[in-house]
């Protein structure tokens, strides 16, 4: 085998990898935002303006899943991460 099939394989398999990872990566991370935001209704059944946060996150995050690129970052991961002080 010559050097540019070699590395024309090692491009495929990193770009197939990259998309299986974020389709993973981001189909958790809607997961995540989708509990974060039921949790959030569940507190706050009488003032469900006060969890438009999570909406936007959990939103985003399904529009992460049906779009996934490599990339991806989660805007949910913001969110939770200042729901919970990290």
């Amino acid at each position: 085998m010559n050097r540019g099939f070699i590395a024309l394989l090692i491009v495929t398999f990193s770009l197939t990898g990259c998309g299986i990872a974020a389709k993973v990566n981001a189909r958790n991370d809607m997961e995540q935002s989708k509990v974060a935001y039921k949790a959030c209704l569940a507190e706050h059944p009488q003032d469900v303006s006060f969890c438009k946060g999570a909406k936007a996150a959990y939103e985003a995050d399904m529009q992460s899943v049906q779009g996934n690129v490599c990339g991806y970052t989660a805007r949910s991961k913001q969110y939770s991460q200042r729901q919970h002080g990290r």
